[in-house]
């Protein structure tokens, strides 16, 4: 009988825990804001993989001039409404712009407003290099922006 009730509190006390954590799984969907001022749309779909962790897809279109989508990886700190999202490497770009391709760098700050949830931020880029597992340069050297 003991046993079969520290179980239960202690399934009920995990299920609280989960309960209880933000989960940022799902598609987000907005826009970024160049230095320039062109306006790119912008969706991330997410999977949470832990407590923190996340990975998954961005993809990226300015119009028919530009479409790209990349894989990436980041992170939601829940206590500090932080998320930031890492993108890895392109592995989809069609573009009539010319020029190297970027690979972007964000930062978030989460929030709620009923049931609406929101990121805003900035973002960093840096050019990708297509024949080594390293990027050039720096972050920001690929422009940088608003989210």
């Amino acid at each position: 009988m003991f046993r079969k009730l520290c179980f239960s509190l202690i399934l009920s006390f995990s299920t609280c825990i989960t309960l209880s954590s933000q989960d940022v799984t799902g598609i987000w969907k907005g826009y970024f804001i160049t230095e320039t001022g062109e306006y790119y749309k912008l969706e991330f779909q997410v999977l949470q993989t832990g407590n923190a962790g996340v990975t998954g897809v961005s993809y990226s279109y300015l119009d028919i001039r530009f479409y790209g989508k990349a894989t990436m990886t980041g992170n939601f700190m829940k206590n500090s409404s932080s998320f930031r999202i890492r993108e890895i490497k392109t592995v989809e770009v069609k573009s009539s712009l010319g020029g190297g391709t970027c690979i972007m760098n964000y930062n978030f700050t989460y929030s709620k407003s009923g049931k609406e949830e929101f990121l805003e931020g900035t973002y960093l880029g840096k050019f990708e290099n297509k024949y080594s597992s390293a990027s050039e340069g720096n972050w920001g050297d690929c422009g940088g922006g608003k989210v």
